[in-house]
């Protein structure tokens, strides 16, 4: 499900080529990638919380399945900036969080004795990811925009067949005002998942290194074309990051099992910021696509490290609510960040300025990290010796 998924999802990484076909300023291309991920990390929140009381996850991925297609098509065809605003909006609620769904459905899964290797999983998105944002800009190339909305509306097909196969985790939708008093609430879930200071420390820490590349990925597909790419080329620079991300998730069982999570953490934080640093130091586009491949030491890393610690340290029943609130935070907030301060920078800066800039946002959360790591190792050994 999650390689179906992403494979419509991989249409996406087209957004912001389709807005500078448009003749759209750099700062609204910022802008409106900052309203989809607003509303995405406002709305995901709710939507755990409704997974976690009806077990509603595979409803949502078939609801995603036939927004891709539709919504883009209206983004094509659309040409003035409240249009654009208004899809860019409604996308952000349907598609792009229904991405970090997946940990949750999986966690509820596994809680129930299932045993599904979320990197593994994961892994196959990316790789589906990769291969269709090459299909997809041969697609463009070749077809123009009607080859990205008809591979859409296939893969968003699959989707929804292949999500009818899932097995539904067994907590039914409460038959009784009673028993619904029982499931957890918004506010209830919310508060614990954020009564615990190590684990917010790693998701701020998160949404600090992902702010950086979030600046850098909302423009990349541009970033591109600026630096001469065709649309086939835009596409390969896509299957490059996504493809980078395979191995990592795949075998990041293997690797956790080896390194501790400090160690991946730290190591996948501070990939962040080198990510940007190269990115903005490409004098070609081969390069700019040659520098995307740290997304598998970074991005490829940082996810299952993220789903695997909210997995081990929140009470079960607010699972689905908890991965959703790390990945809004660590994955959609830093978006809503990275996209605005992008923007912003974009006005007095060239994007590569900008991506040498916002990688300073990145380096902040592997300090950040590394400061809290070093604080309790000290304040754990003080406590040894009285």
């Amino acid at each position: 499900m999650q390689g179906s998924f992403f494979a419509a999802y991989a249409g996406t990484s087209f957004f912001s080529y389709i807005l500078l076909k448009k003749e759209i300023p750099n700062v609204y291309i910022g802008l409106l990638g900052a309203l989809t991920s607003c509303s995405s990390t406002v709305i995901q929140p709710i939507w755990g919380i409704l997974c976690d009381r009806y077990r509603c996850h595979r409803v949502f991925y078939i609801i995603s399945s036939l927004a891709i297609p539709l919504l883009y098509l209206c983004i094509i065809r659309s040409n003035s900036l409240p249009a654009l605003a208004f899809c860019a909006l409604l996308s952000g609620l349907f598609i792009n969080c229904i991405q970090n769904m997946g940990s949750g459905w999986i966690s509820s899964l596994n809680a129930e004795g299932y045993h599904i290797n979320y990197g593994a999983s994961r892994s196959c998105g990316s790789l589906a990811f990769a291969v269709m944002a090459a299909v997809f800009g041969w697609a463009v190339q070749s077809l123009g925009y009607s080859g990205l909305v008809g591979g859409m509306v296939l893969c968003g097909l699959v989707c929804m067949a292949v999500s009818l196969t899932i097995p539904k985790s067994s907590g039914q939708r409460p038959a009784s005002p009673d028993a619904a008093s029982t499931a957890p609430g918004l506010a209830e879930g919310i508060r614990m998942v954020t009564g615990q200071r190590e684990y917010m420390v790693v998701v701020w820490s998160g949404f600090l290194a992902m702010s950086g590349i979030a600046g850098v990925n909302s423009y990349f597909s541009a970033y591109l074309a600026v630096l001469g790419a065709s649309a086939s080329a835009v596409g390969l620079g896509n299957f490059t990051y996504a493809i980078a991300e395979v191995p990592f998730l795949f075998l990041f069982k293997h690797l956790s099992a080896r390194f501790s999570f400090r160690a991946l953490f730290t190591m996948s934080l501070l990939a962040h910021g080198l990510q940007c640093v190269l990115v903005g130091l490409s004098p070609n586009y081969v390069c700019a696509i040659l520098s995307m491949l740290l997304q598998g030491v970074s991005f490829g890393t940082l996810a299952p490290c993220l789903q695997q610690y909210t997995t081990s340290h929140i009470d079960p029943r607010y699972i689905s609510t908890a991965q959703l609130f790390t990945s809004a935070v660590s994955l959609s907030a830093s978006m809503i960040a990275g996209s605005l301060l992008a923007s912003a920078l974009s006005r007095h800066f060239p994007l590569s300025v900008v991506f040498l800039l916002i990688s300073l946002v990145s380096f902040s959360g592997c300090a950040l990290y590394s400061l809290y790591t070093i604080y309790t190792t000290h304040s754990s050994a003080s406590r040894k010796c009285c």
